[in-house]
């Protein structure tokens, strides 16, 4: 069940509703983001999310095309708390933050 409108857009001039999240769900928006490496290829991102999940189901991975040739993995939190969480388990995976 969606939210109540959050606003109006214009596309084109025909406006149209842009409802909000639906109840209980985050917009990625909505989450703290830090891009813990860049490839060059999007296999090898995929391989490495992949990896990670595997040594430390718990993280929360991304990856996504950042611009031609380039792929991003990205760790998503809500808070500072879940970020060192993520953190201690990443360095446990074998991939710490400096």
């Amino acid at each position: 069940m969606l939210g109540t409108i959050t606003r109006i857009d214009v596309d084109g001039g025909v406006p149209y509703a842009i409802p909000a999240a639906p109840a209980g769900e985050h917009l990625y928006s909505d989450f703290g983001r830090s891009t813990l490496v860049s490839f060059g290829e999007p296999y090898r991102a995929a391989a490495f999310v992949e990896s990670l999940a595997q040594r430390a189901p718990a993280l929360q991975l991304d990856w996504f095309r950042t611009g031609v040739g380039k792929f991003a993995v990205v760790l998503t939190y809500r808070d500072r708390e879940h970020f060192s969480s993520s953190a201690r388990l990443l360095e446990g995976a074998g991939f710490p933050l400096d």
